[in-house]
């Protein structure tokens, strides 16, 4: 698979240089992905859910799209104990006569490598950009001054922040009514941001599955807890 991954730096330079849309697909995706009954803190698994998953890993009627579906690295450490229990699962959902990027673009591991140049390379992906955030409401996201203060422009637009996945058509259903196809989506949202983002870019929209960036930041560069030792939903 080795041959098929993008390592993390030319996954973020496809995303800026190309223009492509980022559908992430982490741990918690790929088990969404092989089992309806799956259930993870923040987002419950269904049949609709995993047929949209296995769809997305397998290219069907998204391969054509400027999008780049993303994995975990065949070769990260942190996901080899994964691969080693659940390959023989993923393998045939896998589309192997293409291209995936590495879904820990957004992760610690991008900023473990060098915090500062991941910083000012995701800042280039979107300097300049008018935006629109699609994040749950009280969820963990934090728009951070260090990655967003360069945008043009930017608004919000608040899903719930657990199980968003049945909130996608009312989300699409807004962003088609009310922004422009030159604004970029920046979508931080569980398993649902995965899907979005495959979808908006089906309507020609440019729409980046964001994760946990601005949590993994802060774990690297100033210690805070990683996003999966978290509450999901801020106290009131």
């Amino acid at each position: 698979m080795q041959e098929h991954v993008l390592d993390l730096h030319e996954t973020l330079r496809r995303v800026s240089e190309d223009r492509l849309s980022l559908a992430r697909l982490g741990d918690g995706e790929l088990l969404l992905a092989l089992s309806a009954d799956a259930k993870l803190g923040f987002q419950t698994g269904s049949s609709e859910l995993q047929a949209d998953l296995q769809s997305i890993l397998r290219g069907d009627e998204w391969i054509d799209l400027p999008l780049l579906r993303c994995i975990p690295g065949i070769t990260a450490s942190y996901y080899r104990p994964y691969w080693a229990k659940y390959w023989s699962l993923i393998k045939p959902l896998l589309d192997l006569s293409g291209t995936y990027g590495d879904t820990s673009v957004s992760r610690e591991e991008m900023f473990r490598l060098d915090a500062e140049a991941s910083r000012r390379a995701w800042r280039g992906v979107w300097a300049g950009e008018d935006a629109c955030f699609i994040v749950g409401r009280r969820s963990r996201f934090e728009k951070l001054d260090v990655l967003f203060d360069n945008l043009q422009s930017h608004r919000t637009i608040y899903s719930t922040p657990t199980n968003a996945y049945s909130d996608i058509p009312r989300i699409i259903d807004e962003v088609v009514g009310s922004v422009s196809r030159e604004t970029l989506i920046l979508i931080a949202l569980g398993p649902a941001a995965t899907v979005l983002a495959a979808k908006l870019t089906r309507l020609g929209y440019w729409a980046i599955d964001i994760g946990h960036i601005t949590n993994a930041y802060q774990t690297i560069v100033r210690g805070s807890p990683r996003a999966e030792t978290t509450p999901p939903v801020a106290p009131d």
